[in-house]
């Protein structure tokens, strides 16, 4: 296999926009039971359009956000256009 064929396939990223007068609810660190009832409650209730949930992926010191598009202030998010975004080949499991 060439470096190529071993290389990350591209995705794409975009830049969210979301106004500065919307709530962000933060999450602290929840196993999944916990962590799935805790995201059902705040999409059912409806507490922000906004809720940071630490990152599984980074070992918790950074967060992801999850967008509520039941929210009433939803039609406020704005989106740049998706610009493709390439792993770095050391990032893949086969090495580069």
């Amino acid at each position: 296999m060439n470096s190529e064929e071993r290389a990350l396939k591209p995705r794409w990223i975009t830049c969210i926009h979301v106004p500065d007068h919307c709530r962000i609810e933060r999450a602290g660190w929840l196993d999944p039971p916990l962590s799935r009832r805790f995201g059902d409650t705040w999409i059912g209730e409806g507490r922000s359009m906004v809720l940071a949930v630490p990152s599984v992926v980074v070992n918790k010191p950074e967060f992801n956000f999850l967008l509520n598009p039941a929210h009433p202030e939803f039609d406020e998010v704005t989106c740049d256009e998706p610009v493709e975004f390439v792993f770095d080949s050391r990032f893949s499991r086969s090495g580069g």
